[in-house]
């Protein structure tokens, strides 16, 4: 009769236990994507504002572009995350039809306009801009087969110097 009652009390604790973990992934479920929708909301709406602004000069644009790669999604900033990176600067790259290139502190392109420049090292600026940039935060422009472009430091939410963005200053055909 015990044997029977601990049998009964252990299936109820299982069930409970089962029951507590169930609820626990619907919980994260519902969460993940709450902030999965906040951020898609969030980057529709910084899209439409910096499309919205697409007549200021380089420099301006390319600071709102920086900001938005420091929002923070699953307590990572969006540089820190390669494939969201890269989509950002495509879409923002296509509405405002400008080039926009985002290097690390190693002249790494991390995301690019033109994505199959992803990986490689950004050397298109002859005086060495982008390095200077970086080093002092002091905003550069440089031409890139005839085409002027101003190059910011980019910096993490923390202060810390990431890399630089390369923004055109003239339009893309």
């Amino acid at each position: 009769m015990a044997a029977k009652k601990t049998n009964i009390l252990n299936k109820k604790t299982l069930m409970l236990i089962c029951g507590v973990l169930v609820i626990s992934v619907m919980i994260l479920g519902i969460k993940y994507f709450a902030l999965r929708s906040h951020w898609m909301s969030y980057s529709d709406e910084a899209q439409r504002n910096i499309f919205m602004f697409s007549d200021r000069r380089a420099e301006d644009q390319a600071k709102v572009v920086a900001m938005g790669g420091m929002y923070k999604m699953n307590g990572r900033e969006l540089y820190q995350n390669q494939k969201e990176m890269q989509s950002y600067i495509t879409t923002l790259g296509t509405g405002l039809k400008h080039t926009i290139v985002v290097v690390d502190r190693n002249k790494t392109i991390l995301a690019d306009t033109v994505s199959s420049e992803v990986g490689k090292k950004y050397n298109k600026d002859t005086g060495n801009e982008v390095q200077a940039t970086m080093s002092d935060g002091v905003t550069r422009t440089f031409s890139e087969n005839g085409v002027s472009q101003t190059v910011i430091v980019f910096k993490a939410t923390s202060g810390n110097t990431i890399g630089a963005i390369v923004f055109s200053t003239d339009t893309v055909k």
